[in-house]
């Protein structure tokens, strides 16, 4: 599996957002919306790349 980060795309429009990932690290005043997964940093495994991935979370 290959991460490719969305903001190195000339054009992300057509990305999908999938999860908000390193949740722990944003700042105070963010509000994210509560319809994707949220994970407090970026999975570690193959196995928690694939929950990702599935939809989801990792219990924030």
């Amino acid at each position: 599996m290959v991460t490719v980060k969305g903001g190195t795309f000339d054009d992300p429009s057509g990305l999908t957002i999938r999860a908000h990932i390193w949740v722990k690290r944003k700042v105070a005043w963010l509000s994210l919306p509560g319809d994707l997964p949220q994970w407090d940093t970026q999975p570690q495994t193959a196995e928690e790349w694939q929950s990702l991935r599935d939809g989801k979370t990792n219990d924030v």
